[in-house]
């Protein structure tokens, strides 16, 4: 559980990132992802029953690509990136 000070700061930096313009965020309200899920089970999802990790969510793992376009990421720069910077999971 957080505590107040740092609930306080996040409320800040989610102001003040607003009012500066949150680009990930506008494309996240403004694209309905659902329209992709067909398409992208039927290209990733691992049916093979042979058990392991459960399957990433395929929309989940297509923003992660579309942040590597965006902004010219390779793989292990795109998940520094999404460790590091919360305007990244504001796309959500």
């Amino acid at each position: 559980m957080g505590t107040f000070s740092s609930f306080g700061l996040n409320q800040a930096y989610h102001e003040r990132y607003e009012k500066l313009g949150d680009r990930l965020s506008d494309v996240g309200k403004t694209l309905d992802w659902d329209v992709f899920r067909p398409l992208l089970e039927s290209m990733y999802a691992n049916k093979s029953g042979k058990g392991g990790h459960p399957n990433v969510d395929v929309i989940l793992m297509f923003k992660i690509q579309l942040l590597e376009v965006w902004y010219n990421l390779s793989d292990l720069a795109v998940e520094r990136e999404i460790y590091d910077r919360l305007s990244f999971w504001h796309g959500k």
